[in-house]
């Protein structure tokens, strides 16, 4: 993700240059380390999620458990697109990947055949135009 323009004369965006350039340009093994290791740093939080849930707190359990996904799936998602051209030289994991890729396609494609996804994405165009309208009478152009 590209730095802002204000920013990127500062040492922190440097900084965070210097450590994607070098996340990207890491050897197959390597990228495989960094891409597991969000993981494993988040899955003591996801512990204590579900032993506080155990333990009648199952609000903050949840809390702690969905602010856990939300940080992990974005750092994986990060490590990843600056890794996926290592991680797609290691057979087996390219293999899985084009398996799970199509997998996806697949279920993606069922979903959106499915009546009540075209029903909503009409409904929701609906309310868009809607919304669109009241806010130009409202606020103009």
């Amino acid at each position: 993700m590209p730095c802002r323009p204000a920013w990127c004369g500062s040492a922190s965006c440097r900084a965070s240059a210097g450590a994607r350039a070098r996340i990207a340009g890491l050897p197959p093994r390597a990228a495989l380390i960094a891409f597991l290791i969000p993981a494993a740093i988040l899955l003591p939080f996801k512990l204590l999620a579900f032993w506080l849930i155990a333990r009648g707190h199952g609000l903050l359990g949840l809390q702690v458990f969905v602010i856990a996904k939300i940080v992990g799936t974005a750092f994986l998602a990060r490590i990843f697109a600056l890794t996926r051209p290592a991680l797609l030289t290691i057979g087996w994991f390219a293999r899985l990947h084009a398996a799970f890729t199509a997998w996806r396609d697949r279920v993606y494609a069922y979903v959106k055949s499915l009546p009540a996804w075209r029903a909503a994405k009409a409904w929701i165009a609906t309310v868009r135009g809607t919304l669109r309208a009241w806010y130009r009478s409202r606020f103009g152009n």
